[in-house]
This record gives C-alpha cells, sequence and structure tokens, in this order.
C-alpha cells in the first residue's frame, strides 16, 4: 500500500515492471536469507547431519543450501498469488490452500495415484525434502535434480508473476491506470515472512532421515 506511488512513478520515468519485480525479489530473498539461515543451523545443532555431502562437500552446506532456495520458491509463489489476486482479502484466502497443499503433496505419503504424482512435481517443499534426502542418503544425482526442480519452479512463478502484472500495467493512453494501482498495491504488501518459512520447516523435517 505504501509504495504504490513508488511503483507508479517508476513506470511514469521509464522503469519497466521487470526492473522492478526484480528489485521486489532481491529485496525480500534477502530478507528470506535473513532468516533462513539460522533456522536450518538451529535445526542441524542436534540432528547429526552429515559431515560430508555428495554434492557440495558439505551436508551442512547442501541443506542450508537447499532451505535458502525453498525459501526463494516461497517468495516467487508469494509474488505470484500477490500478481493474481484482485484483493488482499482474496490473496489470504488462497495463501492456506497453497500451504495446505505444499504439506499434503510433501511427503512420501502422497506418492500413491498418478495424479498425485503430476501434482507432487509442482510443489517446491516436494523437492527440497528430496534434495535434504539426497544429502542424508549420499546420492549426488537426485540432490542436482531436485535442486534443479526447486530453481525451475522459482522461474516459473517469476515469469507468471512478471505476466500477470504486464497484464495490469497501463496502456499508452493510461486507461490501465486502476489495474495498475491495484497491482502494485498487492505487490507492495506482499511481506509472507512467516509463510515462507513453512515450506522450509517442511523440507528439514520431511528429510531428516527417520
Amino acid at each position: 500500500m505504501k509504495e504504490r506511488h513508488i511503483l507508479h512513478r517508476e513506470l511514469r520515468v521509464g522503469v519497466s515492471l521487470t526492473a522492478y519485480l526484480t528489485g521486489k525479489v532481491l529485496f525480500l530473498s534477502a530478507m528470506t536469507a535473513l532468516q533462513v539461515v539460522p533456522l536450518a543451523t538451529i535445526a542441524l545443532i542436534h540432528q547429526q547431519a552429515p559431515s560430508r555431502g555428495p554434492a557440495l562437500g558439505s551436508g551442512v552446506v547442501e541443506i542450508i543450501a537447499v532451505a535458502l532456495l525453498v525459501g526463494c520458491a516461497a517468495v516467487a509463489t508469494g509474488l505470484l498469488v500477490s500478481s493474481w489476486a484482485s484483493s488482499s482479502e482474496k490473496a489470504m484466502t488462497v495463501l492456506p490452500v497453497i500451504l495446505i497443499a505444499q504439506l499434503a503433496l510433501a511427503g512420501p505419503w502422497a506418492e500413491q495415484g498418478a495424479v498425485l504424482e503430476v501434482l507432487r512435481f509442482l510443489v517446491p517443499a516436494r523437492w527440497a525434502a528430496a534434495a535434504v534426502s539426497a544429502t542424508v542418503v549420499g546420492d549426488a544425482s537426485s540432490w542436482w535434480t531436485a535442486v534443479l526442480w526447486l530453481a525451475g519452479l522459482v522461474v516459473v512463478q517469476l515469469a507468471g508473476a512478471l505476466a500477470l502484472l504486464h497484464h495490469t500495467a497501463p496502456s499508452s493512453d493510461g486507461d490501465g491506470l486502476d489495474r495498475l494501482n491495484a497491482a502494485g498495491t498487492r505487490l507492495a504488501t506482499s511481506r509472507p515472512t512467516g509463510i515462507r518459512l513453512i515450506p522450509i520447516a517442511l523440507a528439514l523435517v520431511l528429510g531428516r532421515p527417520w
């Protein structure tokens, strides 16, 4: 809400939506990193994490890297929902559904059925859990596969958010200013601080060796 006028001013002077979205992603990702590193470190203190990792040489580094990546995926999810929703109320209605889907589809209990298996490919928490498990069992190939899927989901979600913002951007005669106003409000107020930690916690728990 308080950044709406900033978005309008930047667009009027020629700043692209891509640059604005990139700034949001970098800032929110940095804030996420400041939360993820302590969270993952505390979670690993009494977990007997493997000293050696199959991909990067250190099990702790691999797990923290996965936690950072799934945190970025959660940021991308929040920005995508914010760009799509027509109001903050609608966004807050959709986000719990997404979180429940993350929980329901992240673990091995969701491996039954072809439809669920397809849906699991779109769940960042599933790939984060798979990457942590690969670190524990020492499977470098599975770790890289999971990390690449995570990175791909981040890119796809950010591309979707950008496309939605372009759809609401004003035309040259300014008739889309109201639509951009609503989109800017939703994007500027996207602060999924607690929400983006949930898939990270899921990955750390589901990837544990028990």
